[in-house]
């Protein structure tokens, strides 16, 4: 680490003596940083008559470099495709062909006043040169000027990936390629595509065609339809486009778990006939590919078949995570299967699927790749492991000879915000675990940092969550325990800002940026923030719409209002977004009861505070996602519940808003029971609301407990909402605490 860090201050040095005090040093743009970095004297200068020479076997890089070129200034290179002048020709960019660089990604970079030398022993590393050479590139202006240099330069880890879930949300075609060029310029060379998922299948199968027809469109919960899909033309196009930009694209197709939209399409590969639905909420569900119909295996190798006519890399990733055995364990084909292949279990039952499936890969020459789950029951034998759960999996997948990809949720799990996971926290990471041998660390091939769309909606949301995080992650990668100490690369990240905004990607913050605390009378609701990045400007909306700068601002972090459609609050910095947008989306209720003092008898679990301790009489509805910060949580008890009323009132209606997700363990009541006192100690009855709904509706629902009474008066209310206490028998985890969640008593 002393090394390069001495490098780097030598070359900041001579770089600000090169070009003067006020200009921005160009090697302080360079990330991930290189190894080795000699300054030399001079600049060069790329016009309209420079060339750009390459050996055929480096034309891909070439290409690339020239449109960048011309993409961004304009300027169109004559190109030749073969080394048809020797290395003296001035004013060229010259491709050369170096056996001796053996390493895959290994380079040499070398700019004279004279000409570009790029050298490399594979296409690989001809691209990782022209990489830094895009970010040396000047940001704008009509001069390209190269400062001279000698760069010798390889990674320690060539799997530098990010995985992007299309499943739950669909991202268009044109989206991905801007991806992919962005991607490539941080040097990270592996794009893992999620293409299939409970609630979406993205991927044309023309031996399959209602797995788009069906499986690709979900009805919302809001009654809309959802969805979309890649045609193979789609997918050729941006195949070919992250070939052409250095890119490795690993599709992945989910199996055994995680399959509803492909059962939707075709229950007769399920254990249970089905029908089904494509899954219109987040979670794990019971149904899956059924493991014992010999047509589950033949329709997943045809699948495969047009699969790997589309990609042709050698891995293919097949999921194999989160596979619920309720199914397996009850269905007849299942386990006759089991007790036909002398397996032990469900589990060897998953073994057993996951060993076919690779046999049926390697069969093809290619090589499966498949998250941690996939070494319960037995490991197949050529499997490279991802491991995402614990770094334990790495250990014990090395200690059987399989290689390993590192995207353990401490670190790698970018759909986080960057509240949660900030900036710091991921340039930790070193993707090798303590305890691992020198000897082994080559099972380890590298890293990917994951974005589940569960809560991404659209670029905008997709940028904010993955820079400036992803320059961190492949300086991880590249640099491994030599890299710069965080503050030198936190200024190099920053000065990479501009950059990113020029291609209309705003940054997300490296930490935490602000809290909202909200506060509610009988009168007005009020909103406090509390900054924790100085220099913010808030602007807000009341109406719904998105804020912008010219929006009402928030003054001395304060403001009041008494009724709204919606609130939403988005900070600006430099003009434009910084930090995430929060605010309340759900809904706004006035009522008698709003702004008065509740006392639980059963404490709220603290991971679920709501607002605070009046949560229940806010004023503030909540929305399907239980972790929107307006519902509270209890786990295993009963919610009861008094609520002090500012004075009495005359009741005729009242009710208590619950959440239904059997998926993340949370119920309706059996029952909501209403009581009412004047003293706040003897109380009566008013009613009691039974639960219609049954409780294997396994979606996300909310509704109101609600009591219709003749007029009575009260000053104070206790509400007892009756848990079911344990999961129901046929739910994952049977054994398992069930919750109950509420967000508003609205009496009227």
């Amino acid at each position: 680490m002393q090394k390069i860090f001495l490098i780097f201050i030598f070359i900041t040095f001579f770089a600000t003596m090169l070009s003067g005090k006020n200009e921005m040093n160009v090697f302080d743009q360079l990330i991930p940083l290189p190894k080795e970095i000699q300054p030399g004297t001079g600049t060069f200068k790329i016009n309209k008559t420079t060339k750009i020479i390459a050996d055929q076997r480096a034309k891909l890089a070439a290409e690339l470099l020239a449109s960048e070129l011309q993409n961004r200034f304009g300027i169109l290179l004559s190109l030749e495709t073969a080394p048809s002048t020797t290395p003296s020709e001035k004013n060229c960019i010259y491709f050369e062909w170096r056996v001796d660089l053996t390493q895959e990604e290994q380079h040499r970079l070398e700019i004279t006043s004279n000409r570009v030398t790029i050298q490399a022993g594979s296409l690989s590393g001809f691209f990782m040169a022209v990489h830094t050479l895009r970010q040396m590139l000047p940001l704008k202006g009509n001069r390209i000027v190269l400062p001279a240099v000698a760069i010798h330069d390889w990674p320690d880890f060539h799997w530098r990936g990010m995985l992007w879930d299309v499943g739950r949300h669909f991202f268009t075609k044109d989206e991905v390629k801007k991806y992919i060029q962005l991607l490539s310029y941080y040097k990270i060379n592996k794009l893992h595509w999620h293409l299939t998922e409970d609630q979406g299948w993205r991927i044309e199968i023309k031996k399959y065609p209602k797995l788009t027809e069906i499986g690709a469109w979900r009805i919302e919960q809001n009654g809309t339809r959802y969805g979309g899909f890649y045609t193979q033309d789609e997918i050729r196009e941006v195949v070919q486009f992250a070939q052409a930009h250095g890119i490795e694209i690993i599709p992945e197709i989910e199996m055994p778990g995680h399959a509803t939209a492909a059962l939707a399409a075709y229950p007769e590969i399920s254990c249970t006939g089905g029908p089904f639905e494509v899954a219109n909420s987040w979670g794990v569900f019971d149904d899956v590919y059924c493991a014992g119909k010999e047509k589950t295996f033949t329709f997943l190798e045809n699948v495969l078949d047009e699969v790997l006519a589309l990609f042709p890399g050698v891995y293919v990733h097949i999921g194999g995570d989160e596979c619920p055995k309720t199914r397996w364990s009850q269905c007849p084909d299942c386990q006759q299967h089991i007790k036909a292949n002398n397996l032990r279990d469900e589990a060897e039952l998953q073994s057993y699927f996951i060993r076919r499936i690779e046999t049926y890969l390697n069969s093809k020459a290619r090589r499966l790749i498949g998250w941690d789950e996939i070494l319960e029951g037995g490991l197949a034998p050529n499997a490279t492991v991802q491991v995402w759960r614990d770094w334990n999996y790495a250990v014990e997948a090395i200690k059987q000879g399989h290689d390993v990809i590192m995207s353990p949720t401490s670190h790698c799990y970018f759909d986080a915000s960057p509240e949660r996971l900030t900036l710091e926290n991921v340039y930790t990471f070193y993707p090798v675990p303590p305890e691992l041998p020198d000897s082994s660390i080559k099972h380890i091939l590298g890293g990917e940092f994951n974005l589940w769309s569960e809560s991404i909606f659209n670029l905008e949301d997709l940028n904010y969550r993955v820079f400036p995080r992803a320059l961190a992650m492949t300086e991880n990668l590249w640099n491994g325990k030599t890299k710069a100490p965080y503050t030198e690369f936190l200024k190099r990240a920053k000065n990479h800002y501009p950059i990113l905004r020029a291609q209309k990607v705003n940054p997300g913050p490296e930490g935490p940026v602000y809290s909202v605390q909200y506060a509610v009378t009988k009168d007005a609701y009020q909103v406090l923030i509390e900054e924790k990045q100085p220099g913010l400007a808030y602007h807000f909306t009341l109406d719904g719409s998105k804020p912008t700068q010219t929006s009402p601002k928030i003054q001395a972090h304060q403001l009041t209002f008494s009724t709204a459609k919606a609130l939403r609050i988005q900070p600006f910095q430099d003009s434009a977004p910084y930090g995430p947008e929060t605010g309340i989306s759900s809904g706004f209720v006035n009522h008698k009861a709003r702004g008065a003092n509740v006392t639980f008898i059963n404490s709220v679990n603290p991971k679920y505070p709501g607002t605070g301790p009046n949560n229940l009489t806010d004023g503030i509805r909540g929305s399907l996602n239980f972790h929107d910060g307006f519902w509270q949580g209890i786990e295993g008890q009963d919610l009861i519940a008094t609520v002090e009323l500012n004075q009495v009132e005359t009741i005729e209606r009242i009710s208590l808003g619950m959440l239904h997700t059997p998926n993340a363990w949370i119920f309706f009541p059996t029952m909501v029971i209403f009581e009412i006192s004047e003293d706040g100690q003897n109380y009566s009855l008013l009613g009691t609301v039974l639960n219609e709904f049954s409780y294997r509706e396994n979606k996300s629902l909310i509704h109101s407990f609600t009591l219709q009474t003749k007029p009575v008066e009260a000053r104070y209310l206790r509400i007892t909402a009756r848990n079911i206490m344990m999961n129901p028998s046929w739910h994952r985890s049977p054994d398992g605490l069930s919750w109950l969640f509420f967000d508003e008593l609205v009496v009227e």
